[in-house]
């Protein structure tokens, strides 16, 4: 997990360096490595997928339509949060999501395999 966030961290660098959009991590490299934090032991792994995933709703509120959250995006840091038996963070994490599908963001309906 964490060098899987090293890597992101590093293509974010070398995108604003040289600016090279192509470097740019996208929300399907973002959500494989909210996967890598999900079955990371690190103790601040599932604080990590958060911050990812904070990351692709302020991108996606500023305009960047690319990195809208998608229910895997959610779904990913409410499972790393229920793997360290963290139930409140997990829930707060379905509560943003649920809030998310109620203000028209439909394509990340809970269900219940998510």
């Amino acid at each position: 997990g964490q060098r899987a966030g090293f890597i992101l961290n590093h293509l974010d660098r070398r995108a604003e360096v040289g600016q090279r959009l192509d470097l740019k991590p996208n929300r399907l490299a973002i959500n494989t490595v909210m996967g890598a934090y999900c079955k990371s032991t690190h103790p601040e792994a599932a604080r990590s997928a958060e911050m990812l995933l904070n990351r692709l709703e302020i991108e996606y509120e500023a305009g960047n339509n690319s990195m809208k959250p998608s229910r895997r995006s959610y779904s990913k840091v409410i499972d790393a949060f229920a793997r360290r038996g963290d139930a409140d963070d997990a829930y707060n994490i379905l509560l943003r999501m649920v809030t998310e599908y109620e203000n028209g963001n439909t394509d990340i309906k809970p269900c219940t395999i998510i």
